[in-house]
């Protein structure tokens, strides 16, 4: 081949050559930018996986750290569960962290539901007129143990069934409640409040009682609102005596 031949055929391929040349840049840099793509959308999806991994672990860090200080309060020694009990003094604890846990989680038991329940369902209603012991109440003014004594008869309780505060309070006791400070108070309690240095369990107006309905409220009869049966807030319903306390019913084994 001659050299003019050759400069003909380089004349002719050169376009070609470009071409190619263009062809080839643009392919590297289609691959540049997806390659770039690529990493950008594998980057961004790497760091929200991170993300939410971070945040579930700061929750199940939160949630630990709950679990922790609830295990803490409640004591449990560590057990052997791989193989052989250390003691069967294990199983007790065990149990005795269970009825713990559920009494921190509001446990209460089916009686004090009953009485919550029938508690709520009665306001509006004048409990102590449907009493045996109405005329007693002077118009109802003296009639909170005859509501509460009404309204323990309806949620099956038929035990407690006295006109005087005192009555029901004894009644309560030879059946298995048991007192606990105004603090502690929990749907299906009896609230009750009375003035010291007083014969209060007499009757007389220096004490006063009522159920402890779902609400929180103590569901009592109230003289200020037409001796009717009402819920209202410990410092409402008690607040004109200066000794509070509940009672409670037992839980049935």
């Amino acid at each position: 081949m001659t050299r003019a031949d050759q400069s003909t055929r380089e004349v002719y391929n050169e376009p070609a050559a470009r071409g190619a040349q263009d062809n080839l840049d643009f392919a590297v840099g289609d691959n540049r930018a997806a390659s770039t793509r690529s990493f950008d959308e594998s980057f961004s999806s790497m760091r929200a996986n991170a993300l939410s991994g971070a945040q579930g672990a700061d929750r199940d860090l939160k949630f630990g750290s709950q679990d922790q200080k609830l295990l803490s309060f409640i004591d449990v020694p560590p057990l052997n569960f791989g193989g052989k009990s250390q003691d069967k003094s294990d199983e007790v604890q065990v149990a005795a962290a269970g009825d713990k846990v559920a009494g921190l989680m509001g446990n209460r038991s089916a009686d004090a539901t009953s009485i919550a329940n029938a508690a709520d369902r009665f306001d509006g209603q004048k409990m102590w007129q449907k009493s045996p012991y109405a005329e007693a109440t002077v118009n109802g003014k003296f009639g909170c143990a005859a509501a509460v004594s009404e309204v323990a008869q309806a949620a099956g309780f038929k035990y407690l069934d006295s006109p005087t505060v005192g009555g029901l309070v004894t009644q309560m006791e030879r059946h298995g409640w048991t007192k606990h400070p105004i603090s502690d108070m929990q749907p299906g309690d009896a609230a009750i409040g009375y003035n010291k240095g007083t014969n209060w369990k007499k009757g007389g107006g220096n004490a006063h009682v009522g159920f402890v309905g779902n609400d929180n409220l103590v569901h009592n009869n109230s003289s200020r609102n037409g001796t009717k049966w009402t819920g209202e807030t410990v410092d409402v319903s008690l607040g004109k005596y200066d000794s509070h306390y509940v009672m409670r019913p037992p839980v049935k084994k």
